[in-house]
């Protein structure tokens, strides 16, 4: 564990459709947003303010940055409905976003940045703060997670365990059928 910092930072998709405005979730049903793998997050338009600056990587993100030209850009709904709820998830990861599909330029940029702002309001989110020993589960397709950082001369490493499965909802950007599943 880091001595500082290093918290990991939860918020539920389908209580932030819940507080969209009803305006907003209609111009955002039937879109998609356009995703592509890049390690550095500076370069990563909708996921910060863009005061970030990628100082270095670690071998593992190294190591993906290195294949990353060979990974699809894939395309997901902005709104699904989960089969075991019946309920819909706001569908919108800042992170790897590039655009929403439907509407390319500075429109569509503005509304994923509103979209994004509200799914990321601070206040809906719960951050851990790791302890030793620590184990943490959630439902990775209705939960927008993140890492909260630390220092420079830190270091933070975490064990994780996914299991398999898919919502099926995402394609390759100008193909037809599901997401091949690539081990990112």
């Amino acid at each position: 564990l880091p001595a500082s910092l290093g918290m990991t930072g939860f918020i539920d998709q389908i209580a932030a459709w819940e507080r969209l405005p009803q305006s907003l979730k209609e111009r955002i049903e039937g879109l998609h947003v356009v995703y592509a793998v890049d390690m550095d997050f500076s370069r990563q338009i909708f996921a910060h303010d863009g005061n970030l600056r990628c100082q270095r990587m670690d071998r593992s993100g190294l190591a993906i940055a290195r294949r990353m030209w060979t990974y699809p850009r894939v395309v997901h709904p902005m709104v699904f409905v989960q089969a075991e709820t019946g309920r819909k998830v706001l569908n919108v990861s800042p992170g790897f976003a590039q655009g929403i599909h439907e509407l390319g330029g500075p429109d569509g940029d503005a509304l994923l940045r509103e979209v994004i702002a509200h799914c990321t309001d601070p206040d809906a989110a719960y951050f851990h703060d790791w302890r030793e020993g620590d184990m943490v589960l959630w439902d990775n397709w209705r939960t927008l997670h993140c890492a909260a950082g630390v220092d420079l001369d830190d270091t933070r490493v975490m064990a994780r365990t996914t299991i398999a499965g898919d919502y099926a909802l995402g394609r390759q950007l100008g193909k037809d059928g599901p997401v091949v599943d690539f081990d990112v």
